[in-house]
């Protein structure tokens, strides 16, 4: 018996449907792999943000013994996922930038949630616990600043202002 799952005939139907809308058109190419690349950055935030939860309950002393039993903490994943594509269809500029936004918000939010967890609380899982827990705050922020701050301009550099100096980003 083999290891590896048979392709059954339901799961071959979107991949064949995402393969010919790759090969068709390029208007619809060029939505099809901004909506793909969306979808896939979804899921990866989705995730993060699901393993914060997870862990916010954990600190609370509610704790998952199974994978089964994560029911909606997992939701996340799939409407992150969902979200991401459908920007991705409609303008690929403003998910690239939500996606740096969201990138640079989960860095500062993962040190400022790791020095909160260390504050916090007094044993070693706080800090990490604080540091996924922030670092998914600040990817959701992030990605919602960046995403609305969005002009459809790629051309001009990002410029945060830093009292009167202007800041490349």
């Amino acid at each position: 018996m083999s290891r590896f799952p048979r392709l059954r005939p339901r799961s071959a139907l979107p991949c064949t449907v995402l393969m010919a809308a790759a090969l068709a058109a390029p208007s619809l190419r060029a939505q099809t792999v901004p909506a793909v690349a969306g979808a896939a950055v979804g899921a990866l935030a989705g995730g993060l943000v699901s393993t914060a939860v997870i862990t916010a309950n954990a600190r609370r002393g509610h704790y998952l013994y199974a994978p089964e039993q994560a029911r909606w903490e997992l939701l996340p994943v799939p409407v992150l996922a969902m979200g991401a594509a459908v920007v991705g269809a409609r303008d690929g500029g403003r998910l690239w930038r939500a996606t740096g936004w969201g990138g640079a918000g989960m860095v500062v939010g993962a040190a400022l949630g790791a020095w909160a967890g260390h504050t916090a609380w007094d044993d070693p899982g706080g800090v990490w616990a604080g540091g996924v827990m922030g670092g998914a705050v600040g990817l959701l922020a992030g990605a919602l600043i960046g995403a609305a701050s969005y002009d459809g301009t790629d051309a001009a550099p990002l410029t945060l202002t830093l009292g009167t100096v202007g800041v490349p980003w």
